[in-house]
């Protein structure tokens, strides 16, 4: 509405406004204007014609009579629409009586060809109708309450949507029940059911299905009880034959003090007996209605709550006193009652009662004491049983208490040595000592005689101020252990034997000797 540079923007929203209507079953636009904006775009158009949008367009004077009415005409033309031209503002409200006239559905919906209704699920109206409905050429338009309570037993394929096309619905709620046919008994719509053979039972199965069971409670008792704010129905249930009544569906219906109604679920928690429960924190009366099943008589109850649990005046049990202090005693008197009360008489005889009897024996029980000795004995089994057969090591509690008497003395704990350290730092000193051995028993030692007899054999003779004079032996050294001469000896010893040849040899020789 208005003179606008250009139709897209304002239609854009439009489509924008329209995509988030998700139930709604005609959408109708209505554009009023002199046709100079722009034109829309194509893609605008396309969405809203997607959409099943309509646009009606109205053309008022501005520019001219005739001026824009080729863009108003295309777009009326391309979603549907329709197309007005006015020449008074005062028609505005005619076209606008007239679009609304159009565009609302009416609430009759009459198929052309019939439709056959469909059995959604099986119910005790429909019970026995064999060989389906008859068709039906029109119904009225409806929507389904969404409660899980509601049950749909008969729809009609057209219209698509299916919360509008209900023909045959029931719904129980509390004490009451009511059914819905949305076509008629056969004198427009539903023609072709006078005909049928079940025309009579269909309606008079949907009839004694509505009406009000017939009878008082039967076989069904109920009981209430309230506590801790929660009130608790039971309900027992039996047949004609004294017999259990299992897997009953069973519904209860609450009309709390404030008159609103409450559901309370059933369960079965025994043979033949159902237990429902629902909150009764206000005070004041609760309607129980409570629906044994299809056939079945409903049962009424009422459940009365007084005052809150802390507004209750509970009396003290005199009775039950007095016939406490009554009870005989053993080789003793019984005991006394003593009533109080506000007054000081009775004040001054309670102070004067003495609640401490000194006149009674004392009281002696005996208990046996063979379970203490098998719990003892058993213990004792046990102990020698695992001293025998388990052998404990305390040893590792050293390195424990190690380390905790040094945590006390603040004094650092050298680091542990793994395992393999200490045996690699052992095994190389064992082959340390192995080399020393060795080195010992190649290391070449002359003997002292052998060192003189060298001395006196010389070629410097004994004069050659050269040689030195062997050391002394202290007297107090020890022999050595001679040892299994080594290569190295084997060979000294062989040249000192060619020594001492060549010079016998030329001792020999000399004519001096």
């Amino acid at each position: 509405i208005g003179d606008m540079p250009e139709f897209d923007p304002a239609m854009k929203m439009a489509e924008i406004a329209f995509a988030n209507l998700q139930n709604a079953s005609i959408k109708h636009m209505i554009i009023i204007s002199d046709g100079d904006p722009t034109p829309p775009a194509t893609s605008t158009i396309k969405r809203l014609v997607k959409q099943g949008v309509k646009v009606t367009t109205v053309t008022v004077p501005s520019h001219g009579i005739n001026s824009g009415n080729s863009t108003m005409q295309k777009i009326a033309n391309q979603t549907g629409g329709k197309y007005y031209v006015v020449k008074s503002a005062k028609a505005l409200p005619k076209i606008y009586q007239r679009e609304v006239r159009r565009v609302v559905r009416s609430l009759i919906y009459e198929p052309d060809p019939p439709v056959q209704p469909a059995i959604i699920q099986q119910h005790e109206i429909i019970q026995g109708l064999e060989g389906g409905i008859p068709p039906i050429s029109g119904f009225v338009l409806t929507s389904v309450k969404e409660n899980p309570l509601v049950e749909v037993i008969l729809r009609s394929s057209r219209p698509p949507n299916e919360k509008n096309s209900t023909i045959l619905a029931t719904w129980t709620y509390g004490a009451g029940k009511s059914a819905v046919l949305t076509t008629d008994v056969g004198q427009r719509w539903a023609n072709r059911w006078t005909d049928w053979e079940n025309y009579d039972k269909l309606f008079s199965q949907l009839v004694r299905w509505s009406m009000r069971p017939t009878g008082d409670q039967g076989d069904f008792s109920i009981a209430t009880n309230v506590r801790d704010g929660k009130a608790q129905v039971i309900i027992n249930a039996l047949d004609e034959n004294d017999q259990f009544i299992n897997e009953q569906s069973m519904t209860g219906t609450v009309v709390a003090p404030d008159m609103k109604s409450l559901t309370m679920p059933i369960e079965q928690i025994a043979p033949g007996r159902y237990v429902g429960e629902f909150s009764a924190e206000m005070a004041g009366s609760y309607l129980v209605v409570v629906n044994p099943g299809s056939g079945q008589a409903a049962i009424r109850t009422g459940v009365n709550v007084g005052y809150s649990a802390e507004y209750q005046d509970n009396a003290t049990n005199v009775a039950l006193l007095k016939s406490l202090a009554k009870m005989p005693v053993k080789d003793g008197p019984a005991g006394q009652f003593v009533e109080t009360g506000l007054d000081s008489s009775k004040r001054e005889e309670l102070l004067n009662a003495n609640p401490f009897r000194r006149d009674l024996k004392p009281v002696i029980s005996n208990q046996p004491i063979w379970p203490w000795l098998v719990l003892v004995g058993s213990c004792l089994f046990f102990a020698d049983v695992f001293v025998r057969r388990v052998q404990i090591d305390f040893l590792w509690l050293l390195p424990l208490w190690a380390k905790v008497w040094d945590r006390v003395l603040g004094r650092e704990r050298a680091v542990a040595v793994p395992e393999t350290m200490s045996r690699l730092r052992s095994r190389k000193q064992e082959i340390g000592e192995q080399i020393e051995s060795r080195r010992d028993k190649a290391r070449f030692v002359v003997p002292p005689e052998t060192e003189e007899s060298a001395q006196a054999v010389s070629p410097a003779g004994p004069s050659d101020p050269v040689a030195k004079r062997p050391e002394s032996r202290a007297p107090d050294e020890k022999p050595e252990i001679a040892a299994e001469p080594s290569y190295t000896e084997r060979l000294l010893k062989a040249k000192r034997q060619v020594w001492d040849d060549q010079q016998q040899k030329k001792k020999k020789d000399d004519p001096r000797e």
